[in-house]
């Protein structure tokens, strides 16, 4: 009878993808976050924003259904438009109006709520983790975080509006490896967004994670290096992979499934 091979060069290559997987996650030291979609539920945020753009380009002369909104804003994910309400206007209006719209958009904007889970992933992962946030937000999101009551378990924040560049400058993630004393090797960086997030942590060698959910879940890959290590549905399903579950049975927010999926 034949002995199956031991010799990882002599394994299968999907096999062999995944022990190189596992081997990374048992290594993670420091577990960084993106804000949108992956801690903050932007679902009711985005037809909100959808709404007030009807309406301030009503106040404009721009009688633009919202159904048309609703197309550009779908066109504008769909072609991995950087700059997401920018996209949606620049398809619905000429750029002064868009530009008009878009200032009054951000002097209107609130923080989102925090998904159900939230609170108990992040504090478990704390437990186990360095925990870190890295994301295109103002330095008032650690006071809404405070207020959401996941705060405490954030050991360290790298916000664009602190440090004056984000997402997907190289320069962000570099920042909280060196404020976290971490070697790429030993971290991973939790993200919605294949431009934003992954790309460039893969660049430095970072772990990547995609949660998939919020209006980028339905971005495919365009080329390799935007392919995750690893994709899952929700923070619970994470949580389960890498470390204890969280005490909380709610899962409202998974979407009907919990997943968690290798795209190494």
């Amino acid at each position: 009878m034949s002995v199956p091979p031991t010799r990882p060069d002599l394994l299968p290559r999907r096999l062999r993808d995944t022990n190189a997987l596992e081997n990374r996650l048992r290594r993670i030291r420091w577990l960084f976050f993106d804000v949108g979609s992956v801690l903050m539920d932007e679902t009711l945020g985005n037809e909100q924003t959808r709404k007030q753009i009807v309406r301030l380009l009503a106040l404009r002369g721009h009688r633009v259904p919202l159904a048309t909104v609703r197309g550009a804003w779908d066109a504008a994910v769909a072609s991995y438009d950087r700059h997401l309400v920018r996209g949606v206007l620049s398809r619905l209006v000429d750029e002064q109006t868009a530009a008009a719209v878009q200032q009054e958009l951000r002097n209107l904007s609130l923080p989102t709520p925090p998904y159900a889970e939230t609170k108990p992933t992040m504090e478990t992962f704390a437990k186990r983790f360095g925990t870190g946030v890295i994301a295109n937000q103002p330095a008032t999101i650690r006071e809404w975080a405070e207020i959401a009551g996941f705060g405490e378990a954030v050991h360290l924040w790298c916000l664009s509006g602190e440090l004056g560049f984000g997402k997907p400058d190289p320069r962000i993630f570099q920042y909280a490896l060196d404020r976290a004393a971490c070697d790429p090797k030993e971290a991973a960086m939790v993200g919605d967004r294949l431009d934003y997030d992954i790309t460039p942590a893969k660049r430095l060698g970072i772990l990547t994670i995609r949660i998939r959910r919020g209006p980028h879940a339905i971005q495919e890959p365009r080329a390799r290096e935007e392919m995750p290590d690893l994709t899952v549905a929700t923070l619970t399903a994470l949580c389960r992979r890498i470390c204890l579950p969280p005490e909380t049975t709610d899962t409202t927010d998974t979407g009907g499934f919990d997943m968690v999926r290798e795209t190494s």
